[in-house]
């Protein structure tokens, strides 16, 4: 397939629009670039069919820009072709969310839920809606609206993950990333992702579960440059080493894995800054070694 710069170097504007269209690349001062004259010269005629993709195409580029005389003429003219379709309907939001005009943006996706129930769509800029504004309860409960109807959207539980974490509330960020684990069990960044905010919790049973996935993360990705889950594993090792001895039923068999699994990151780690960059090695030992003081199950 050919790269983007190919294409560039062509010159040849429908080209480049479509690679960029087709590959979902959001190159938005290139699409302005190359799709304006379509929309405010009036030569779209000579697309086809094909001018109400770049018409939607440079609208969501221009309003990127903050392109707004151009991202009206562009919506113009979908409004004018497709005045009912659900699809420019959501545009129509947008444009407001961009001029700061909540209240209307508001009314338009809730015209456009009642018309269009089962468009995931239209619910997730319902929910953007509310981020938007800065009211992040509203746009949880939002998701979680969302969730009831379309259970199976991953997308869906990773932000209701993200807006949870921002609000502070870690055991309900954790519930989504175990749907996320549950639902894509083989991808890694799911585990690495639940494996944070367990370790974040604290307390020896929440760190032996954030140990739990770091060590499936690592295995699912046995690279040295899976970084988050090497540095992750190495910072909880230590930490459930330390809340661990401070106990009076520490147990001696935890204790041997976890000094195997902090002693398997390290060496991934130096592996990693051996191979990538030597000069950062001494650095990096030090910190490493600093975690493992104190803690003689992290020597062995």
């Amino acid at each position: 397939m050919e790269e983007l710069d190919q294409v560039l170097e062509r010159g040849d504007s429908v080209a480049i629009l479509r690679y960029l269209r087709h590959n979902r690349i959001r190159a938005s001062a290139e699409v302005v670039q190359h799709g304006q004259d379509f929309v405010a010269k009036g030569k779209g005629s000579s697309l086809g069919i094909e001018a109400w993709p770049v018409y939607e195409q440079v609208f969501l580029a221009a309003l990127d820009l903050g392109e707004t005389l151009l991202a009206e003429r562009a919506l113009g003219l979908l409004r004018k072709q497709f005045p009912d379709s659900a699809r420019v309907g959501r545009l129509v939001g947008m444009q407001a969310e961009a001029e700061g005009t909540y209240a209307v943006a508001a009314e338009v996706y809730k015209s456009l839920r009642e018309a269009h129930p089962t468009d995931p769509v239209v619910w997730k800029r319902w929910v953007s809606l509310a981020k938007a504004q800065g009211d992040l309860p509203e746009a949880i409960k939002r998701c979680n609206e969302y969730l009831k109807v379309f259970q199976n959207d991953s997308s869906a539980w990773q932000e209701l993950a993200e807006l949870y974490l921002l609000t502070g509330h870690l055991g309900k960020a954790a519930f989504c990333y175990e749907e996320l684990v549950l639902s894509g069990p083989s991808i890694f960044s799911h585990h690495v992702a639940l494996a944070e905010v367990y370790a974040a919790m604290g307390g020896a049973e929440s760190l032996r579960l954030a140990r739990k996935h770091y060590a499936q993360s690592m295995e699912l990705h046995q690279g040295d440059d899976n970084l988050r889950s090497l540095y992750g594993m190495c910072s909880t090792c230590h930490a459930l080493a330390r809340c661990t001895h401070k106990s009076a039923h520490e147990d001696k068999s935890d204790a041997a894995v976890n000094g195997a699994l902090f002693k398997l990151a390290v060496d991934k780690l130096k592996s990693h800054y051996r191979r990538v960059n030597p000069s950062m090695l001494p650095l990096v030992e030090v910190t490493l070694l600093q975690q493992a003081i104190g803690d003689a199950s992290l020597q062995k």
